[in-house]
């Protein structure tokens, strides 16, 4: 097969798979020394897998059909789905409303074909009437979206490209190609003015009911008093003061960042008091309370190919952070006015950290939601393929986000900026 600096695409695919699964198995730090040993027995250095990777990154962008990257998606949906649900129990045998997953899958492929007669078919398979069949597929419809972890979707999937035949999976494949081409065809770019972001904006936003909202706009506050881009640098410190501790204080699984973030800009503005000593002591025994809960929880699925790896490997990398941080604080001279020493950058679960000097991998990060979205091309048509209107929205947003998780560059630790949600603002 064609390769490019020694990689082909099976090869390619093979790769990003493990670096994967290794991230998710040991965290970024070990995780890192684990593949660059993997790429070894395989003959690569780190450079030559980055160059390669970026280069059929090229390749795809230059093919007009989108068939190629099609195609890779699909060898990446196979490996994510042996890597991350492998281990997961067989659910063909499940009921909802009297019938299985797999009769529920079998059924799904035949009402789906044209002009199949649905009434027929339901007592050919042993239901009562059509609205035996409503009941039994919206109870399965119910059960795969309640699944966060996409396990069943998963099998449902499968057991769907089993009884649909190769068409269905050529069918999924040009559909993706489409897409992927429409992604890759130039265009016009227009800019679009963005509303001016300024200190009477951010007050007006932090007053705002959504919390995501205020905790947002206060930290870009934050920023602008730090700067002096603020009318009364002294008053702006002390109306964006309370926003930032209750970040520290009341921040939730997804907003550990938030929580790290707001701790610099205090220390940043000067703010030595005893509130906000409190707030980070407190949050950093929550923190360290909730690390050891999901290790705990992780230790019996490290080596395991199950979906809630690689979600609380996710949770344990912020974690990590958030106790490293606030660790950093609570161990300063707070009689002092100097400045913290930031700590190190931890890259988000699934983006390489970049050594000096090596060439930067195109690739997403951060949710780790991206390994599942390799497994759309498999799944989306088949969970809903009874009602087209919806497959084509679903498989539209979640192949453009499939696309996105592969094809957009890395942002560099140093270009991260406040927004990004697993991103760490330098000093």
């Amino acid at each position: 097969m064609e390769a490019i600096y020694g990689v082909t695409l099976d090869l390619l695919a093979e790769t990003l798979s493990k670096d994967g699964d290794l991230r998710a198995q040991y965290g970024e730090q070990q995780g890192r020394v684990e593949f660059e040993r993997w790429l070894a027995s395989k003959g690569l250095t780190w450079d030559q897998y980055a160059h390669a990777h970026n280069a059929w990154q090229e390749r795809f962008r230059a093919d007009p059909t989108g068939q190629l990257e099609a195609g890779f998606h699909m060898r990446m949906a196979q490996l994510s789905a042996r890597t991350h649900f492998g281990d997961v129990r067989d659910m063909s045998a499940d009921v909802a409303e009297g019938i299985t997953l797999d009769t529920y899958a079998q059924l799904t492929v035949a009402i789906s074909r044209a002009g199949a007669n649905a009434n027929e078919i339901v007592r050919k398979f042993g239901l009562r009437d059509m609205a035996h069949w409503q009941r039994a597929n919206a109870a399965w419809t119910a059960k795969m979206g309640a699944d966060t972890t996409y396990a069943l979707s998963m099998q449902y999937g499968q057991l769907y490209q089993k009884y649909a035949g190769p068409s269905f999976q050529q069918e999924m494949v040009n559909q993706t190609a489409a897409i992927l081409a429409e992604a890759n065809a130039p265009k016009d770019v227009i800019d679009e003015p963005e509303e001016e972001l300024t200190p009477e904006l951010c007050r007006q936003k932090m007053a705002s009911k959504s919390r995501n909202e205020r905790w947002r706009y206060a930290r870009r506050y934050a920023h602008m008093a730090d700067l002096g881009n603020v009318p009364n640098k002294a008053e702006a410190i002390a109306i964006v003061t309370p926003l930032l501790l209750d970040i520290i204080e009341l921040h939730d699984d997804e907003t550990t960042s938030d929580a790290e973030d707001a701790a610099r800009w205090l220390w940043d503005l000067g703010n030595r008091s005893d509130d906000f000593s409190g707030a980070v002591g407190r949050c950093l025994n929550r923190a360290r309370e909730k690390l050891a809960t999901l290790e705990a929880a992780f230790a019996p699925i490290q080596h395991k190919a199950v979906p809630e790896r690689v979600f609380l490997r996710s949770k344990i990398n912020d974690y990590q952070s958030l106790v490293e941080t606030m660790t950093s604080y609570q161990n300063e001279d707070w009689s002092s006015g100097a400045s913290a020493a930031s700590p190190a950058f931890s890259a988000p679960f699934g983006m390489p950290l970049q050594p000096a000097a090596a060439p930067v991998i195109a690739s997403s990060g951060g949710f780790p939601k991206w390994i599942f979205l390799l497994l759309i091309p498999i799944v989306i048509g088949a969970v809903f393929f009874a009602n087209r209107a919806r497959v084509g929205r679903a498989r539209d947003a979640a192949t453009s986000a499939s696309v996105s998780a592969s094809a957009h560059p890395l942002t560099p630790p140093e270009a991260a900026t406040p927004d990004t949600k697993k991103g760490k603002r330098g000093k």
